[in-house]
């Protein structure tokens, strides 16, 4: 959850979260109110890259929303026929 928490505006508080399989959702109150900031903060995170935010209900927030991204098994990058 720090990996979500570290990127949010500095005012941004974790209100709740729920994860189910390859997917995160998280509830966050915030001043922002530009969905945008929520998604620009994630771009090039190596397992949260793949985020959707919506205004909250209450409109005090955002509802995020992440497809969680696999990482890489370790040794991988070579195994799919590097240099001999």
């Amino acid at each position: 959850m720090a990996d979500v928490i570290a990127p949010l505006p500095a005012d941004a508080r974790l209100v709740q979260w729920r994860r189910e399989g390859e997917r995160l959702q998280a509830g966050v109150t915030s001043a922002e109110t530009d969905p945008r900031r929520f998604v620009s903060a994630f771009q090039g995170h190596p397992l949260l890259a793949d985020v959707a935010a919506n205004p909250a209900s209450d409109a005090k927030g955002m509802q995020l929303d992440f497809d969680l991204a696999r990482a890489p098994a370790p040794g991988a990058a070579g195994a799919a026929g590097g240099t001999p």
